[in-house]
């Protein structure tokens, strides 16, 4: 009776040994979810509030986490320390947003233009002579590469508007960005003002490009008669310092050029009349105190060397100069055509062949119709194709 007594008091201790471990596992599992709970509920509380939800990858399997720690303290559960981490498919995700920003990569994402032409821009503040026009491809986003045409009138007349109907918009017609350059006339101002204006215009250029659509690291000039000259010096002159106005805006700016076509531009005023009357032109004038050379330097040509050559693309010729295309007629008694053989003849000693082009052409004179024949435009929109793209 005794030994059955102890067996049952043992049993009743076991029981109740059992049940109060089963309310202390009870007890500590409602307390954990609480916790999660509460926790839950404050993150909740937090995205409720307006803030933003912290980026927190599901780690449920185990590539998707990376164990940190393991710690291990007497008689209680061990608990496991993790770091989430993203997913691969995730992490893609966050790189193609960012590849989309606009501000990331704002070079690679232009806008459209929604003009395609600006008339009258101001590239200088001196005189409202130094304004230019620009027109954009009819279609396209751009950047476009550049041809910068500049008029010509013997440097006391023409207007940037020429630009408009010149042979330079056919060519530029849905390839290039036809820019036409203003520039104070010999009536205003007397050289250097002219070559200061025009590398101002490109150095304008270079610094709004964006604003207005241009690739200016393939930019060309192309000028006829007295703007054949200014954009052959503009070639040749690169980094001479009197000849950059720098004063007029955008000093350290380059005012390089990459292509130079040059039609019937004069090179050296003091022999001008020398070879016109060997090719037989009559009424050689250009020594004159009234001629349009004289009025551009301010002095007859023939007391002013110093003048004639500072004025002279053939003075600053060197191996970094742009490729030349030269056009002229055997016919002009304007401009004598040896004239463009003195700039093929000086380019061609510091130059490879391939990079200088010239060609005289049979019967032409001092402009006229030979230069809007098709053939003749093709040539050119080949060489600007070939040195500044598209």
């Amino acid at each position: 009776m005794v030994g059955f007594r102890t067996w049952s008091a043992s049993v009743r201790l076991g029981w109740m040994g059992f049940l109060i471990g089963c309310f202390l596992v009870i007890f500590w599992a409602g307390c954990s979810g609480e916790a999660a709970k509460s926790e839950q509920g404050t993150q909740e509380e937090l995205v409720s509030d307006g803030s933003v939800e912290p980026f927190l990858p599901d780690a449920s399997s185990p590539e998707e986490a990376v164990v940190v720690e393991e710690v291990t303290k007497e008689d209680e559960p061990k608990e496991v320390a993790v770091e989430q981490v993203a997913t691969p498919e995730q992490e893609a995700v966050v790189e193609k947003v960012a590849e989309a920003s606009p501000e990331a990569t704002p070079e690679e994402t232009p806008e459209a233009p929604t003009v395609r032409q600006w008339l009258d821009v101001s590239y200088a503040t001196t005189s409202t002579a130094q304004v230019l026009d620009i027109f954009l491809p009819d279609t396209g986003n751009g950047p476009f590469p550049v041809i910068v045409w500049v008029h010509g009138g013997g440097w006391r007349t023409g207007s940037k508007q020429l630009g408009r109907n010149s042979p330079a918009q056919r060519v530029a017609r849905g390839k290039y960005a036809l820019v036409s350059v203003g520039y104070r006339l010999s009536g205003e101002a007397i050289f250097p003002a002219q070559i200061h204006d025009v590398k101002t215009a490109i150095r304008f250029l270079r610094q709004n490009r964006k604003k207005y659509f241009l690739d200016t690291d393939q930019m060309g000039a192309w000028g006829s008669s007295a703007g054949g000259h200014l954009v052959s010096l503009l070639g040749t002159s690169g980094g001479v310092a009197d000849l950059e106005g720098d004063s007029l805006g955008y000093a350290g700016v380059s005012s390089r050029v990459h292509a130079v076509v040059d039609w019937y531009g004069p090179t050296n005023f003091a022999k001008m009349d020398q070879q016109l009357t060997a090719i037989g032109c009559p009424n050689a004038n250009h020594d004159s105190a009234t001629s349009p050379e004289s009025l551009f330097l301010g002095a007859a040509i023939q007391t002013a060397p110093d003048l004639v050559k500072k004025a002279s693309p053939l003075t600053y010729v060197s191996k970094d100069d742009p490729p030349f295309l030269i056009h002229h007629g055997n016919a002009d008694c304007t401009v004598p055509y040896p004239q463009s053989e003195m700039l093929r003849d000086a380019l061609l000693t510091v130059l490879p062949a391939a990079s200088v082009g010239y060609r005289l052409l049979d019967g032409a004179e001092h402009g006229g119709p030979a230069y809007q024949e098709q053939a003749l435009l093709d040539e050119v929109s080949a060489f600007f194709k070939k040195h500044i793209g598209p």
